[in-house]
């Protein structure tokens, strides 16, 4: 007994089995989301309100890449003002980003700096 496909059996086939190892090779190039854990985000957020001219809107997709975020500088007669938030995302395969460095001049800072930046665990410069 000999099995003969169709013509347009042949065509499905083709297009299907197509479809399958396009679907199958592209899914090596989706993003994944490189996110701040959820206390990381919350520190940051405290800061925030603890240094109320910073304004900071922080979520777990804050961090753009190495990028960082909140990152400015202006530059006011003879002052400058520097704000920038470093991040390295090469945590966990690239899918988690933690802040390493924060660089905050020129805002006028009063009072003690808060106490939870002792809790960003990656901070290397402040």
């Amino acid at each position: 007994m000999r099995f003969v496909m169709s013509s347009s059996s042949k065509h499905v086939s083709l297009i299907f089995t197509f479809c399958f190892l396009a679907l199958n090779h592209f899914q090596h190039f989706g993003s994944n989301a490189q996110l701040i854990p959820q206390d990381e985000v919350k520190i940051l957020q405290t800061i925030s309100d603890k240094v109320e001219n910073l304004n900071w809107k922080v979520t777990q997709r804050s961090c753009k890449g190495d990028r960082g975020f909140d990152n400015r500088k202006i530059s006011r007669n003879e002052e400058q003002i520097i704000r920038n938030v470093t991040c390295d995302c090469s945590f966990n395969d690239g899918t988690v980003c933690h802040v390493t460095s924060i660089a905050l001049k020129g805002i006028n800072i009063s009072g003690p700096l808060p106490d939870e930046f002792g809790n960003l665990t990656r901070l290397q410069i402040l």
